[in-house]
């Protein structure tokens, strides 16, 4: 949609002065002193000139004209300098400072980069285990704990060639990542590169396992987002969101994904699929795609439960940000923004949609209507990262030239700014490369209720691993429950160097929650990945659920096995299943067999049954009269042989007086 101004306010304004604007505007309230060489202040009219000389245009003009109605409201005398730099500090930052405040730890350079630059940093994390995996560009991947201590590092798989190379053969400077994620219900890592392949590892371990590798996707994958299924949902199921070069956007939903995500030919090997046979893959995935979403590269994706909404974004002024709804009840909602959008970060409960564009302008929409609500002016170049701090109703941007801001959601001012200086940025004529996202969540720790759970009950590795009920436990009190934000540190990553930053919050319940240990990282030995409908849950309903199971199947049992007391092996249906009585019968056959066998005659204890009428069968043709004849002559003469046949084998005489006919009794019909 078109970006109309909404309600003009003195905020944005504010938002626009620099420090070469303050400076005039000092200079033009110092210069209106009295006799005794005092200020005398600014009335309406030269406060609006003094604006004018600025900014000349009718927006400004009414900006200035509300902010000065806004000063003065309650008095009509004079503005002076520290009348408005009072305003400033009283309205504009009204104890807001104290909501959450950054400091600058450390800025410091990433172990396995070798002056590699960091495209995208993933958590990977469960209830039990967190660690950082942080790719380079070209294919390096490092994990880390909670602490950045470095535990392991290996080299992505991007081609088919790559999986009998040796890992330090596998660097190309012609292919690089594109984008990575990692799905916490199936415990996979995803990749995703230049080359046109999607790699998925088992990630349960420190140790990551190549599973399956899919070849010559249709167009280059930009961004990547995931939808993982629900466990108290039966119908819930897993979806994969690919964003490519061209603006498409392709849908994998995972129809098997509780046990296998995909098929796997072989459980020892990697499993590799070309796209076209991948598209096969019926029984296990369905792919969809929607073209020219975007008129250019898709930049981001994020799926939205609440709404049940995909929102991409990318460079394209007629589709800077669309909407799209999974239901298909409602048509996608397009945004059009002069110079695209280069990020954003949706608010779920303000319903606010937060965007950064190239020429550094964020703009603030109402997501449930689509309205502009602020613009913000922030920055000549590129804002490269937003993310929104809910309960705070702060959110945070970073500019290409590293400047770290807080927002106030509500007032939309700028609470504080951080320069980082990455040591990037003194090297003369190096490309300051940021990366797909820039700004990172601290570690996960461990709160006491689960260290208690944890105590008896025994490890297990795997998808089970993943204690959903505890997630998706609705008795939970508000403080028990935070967001993934809201820890102790956030990173920023520029180059190959981290930025490690302290957040510190007013809330004392956040505060407390700092106190808990970091989780620890993932085992180095792989675990079995054991299909969660497999595990047994060590809960009290799960219990009671798996006893009136037990009891069924036992019942059940027991009525199929009733017959056993109702038999009476007295009467001649008791004597015929009776297993002695059949041992009898067997014993005076072979009894039988071995008289007859003396006597040279075998053939005599066998059980010959009497031959039944043969008769033409009523799908036989009668139109010819004569053909019939013949065929009622043949059969005629067939069973004519086979009756003297059968008199000659049962008569009692020698051997040498039997008809020598080497006639077969087999009944043979001619074609």
């Amino acid at each position: 949609m078109d970006e109309k101004p909404g309600k003009t306010t003195w905020r944005s304004l504010i938002q626009n002065f620099t420090d070469s604007d303050l400076e005039k505007l000092r200079a033009i309230f110092k210069s209106r002193v009295d006799e005794d060489n005092k200020e005398i202040g600014l009335d309406r009219d030269e406060f609006l000139n003094a604006i004018s000389t600025l900014y000349d245009d009718s927006t400004s003009l009414l900006e200035s004209e509300a902010l000065y109605n806004e000063i003065n409201e309650t008095t009509n005398e004079a503005l002076t300098w520290n009348t408005f730099l009072d305003f400033l500090i009283i309205k504009l930052y009204p104890n807001q400072m104290n909501k959450m405040k950054l400091d600058l730890i450390s800025i410091e350079n990433v172990a396995h980069t070798k002056n590699e630059s960091v495209a995208k940093i993933v958590l990977i994390e469960t209830e039990k285990y967190f660690c950082y995996a942080i790719i380079l560009k070209y294919g390096r991947v490092g994990l880390y704990d909670g602490n950045l201590n470095f535990l392991t590092s290996y080299h992505a798989i991007f081609t088919r060639e790559d999986i009998s190379r040796p890992e330090g053969e596998r660097r190309r400077r012609n292919r690089w990542i594109t984008d990575a994620l990692f799905c916490p219900d199936t415990l996979l890592f995803i990749i995703t590169n230049t080359a046109r392949t999607i790699m998925i590892y088992e990630a349960s371990g420190l140790k990551h396992v190549p599973l399956w590798l899919l070849i010559s996707t249709p167009n280059i994958i930009q961004a990547l987002d995931y939808k993982p299924y629900r466990r108290c949902e039966p119908d819930s199921q897993s979806m994969l969101f690919a964003g490519d070069c061209f603006g498409n956007i392709t849908s994998f939903t995972f129809l098997q994904a509780r046990t296998s995500l995909l098929r796997k030919k072989r459980n020892d090997e990697l499993t590799l699929f070309y796209w076209e046979d991948f598209l096969k893959e019926k029984d296990y995935v369905s792919v969809k795609t929607y073209e020219k979403v975007h008129g250019s590269a898709v930049k981001r994706a994020e799926y939205i439960r609440e709404y049940n909404v995909l929102i991409t974004c990318s460079e394209d002024q007629n589709s800077a940000i669309v909407v799209k709804h999974l239901n298909n009840k409602r048509k996608s909602v397009y945004y059009k923004i002069p110079k695209g959008a280069s990020c954003f970060s949706l608010s779920v409960p303000h319903n606010t949609l937060i965007t950064g564009s190239r020429n550094g302008v964020i703009r603030l929409w109402n997501f449930l209507i689509s309205k502009p609500i602020s613009v913000i002016a922030h920055s000549q170049t590129n804002i490269v990262d937003l993310m929104v701090l809910d309960k705070q109703a702060l959110f945070i941007s970073c500019s290409y030239e590293g400047d770290l801001n807080v927002w106030d959601l509500k007032e939309y001012s700028c609470l504080q700014t951080i320069k980082l200086t990455f040591p990037s940025f003194r090297i003369h004529g190096k490309l300051i490369e940021w990366g797909i996202n820039s700004i990172y969540p601290g570690p996960k720790r461990q709160p006491p209720e689960m260290q208690r759970d944890n105590g008896g009950k025994k490890e297990c590795f795997g998808i089970n691993d993943i204690d959903e009920k505890k997630i998706e436990n609705l008795n939970k009190t508000p403080s028990e429950c935070f967001s993934v934000w809201e820890r102790s540190c956030l990173l920023v990553a520029c180059c190959n160097h981290l930025a490690k930053l302290r957040m510190s919050f007013d809330d004392a319940s956040v505060e407390y929650s700092f106190t808990y240990p970091v989780l620890p990282p993932p085992p180095l030995q792989n675990s079995v990945l054991i299909p969660t409908n497999w595990g047994l849950q060590n809960y009290l309903s799960d219990v009671k659920r798996l006893e009136d199971e037990l009891n069924i199947n036992v019942n059940k049992q027991l009525e199929e096995l009733s017959f056993i007391l109702d038999k009476n092996i007295l009467e001649e249906e008791g004597r015929k299943n009776n297993i002695n009585y059949k041992i009898a019968i067997l014993e005076s056959k072979k009894e039988q067999m071995r008289l007859n066998v003396a006597l040279g005659a075998p053939y005599l204890a066998l059980d010959v049954y009497e031959i039944e009428e043969l008769r033409l069968s009523e799908n036989v043709l009668k139109s010819n009269r004569k053909k019939r004849n013949f065929y009622m002559n043949r059969i005629q003469e067939l069973l004519d042989n086979a009756s003297a046949k059968d008199e000659i084998f049962s008569a009692s005489s020698p051997t040498s007086s039997r008809s020598k006919s080497n006639k077969s009794s087999i009944v043979e019909f001619p074609l």
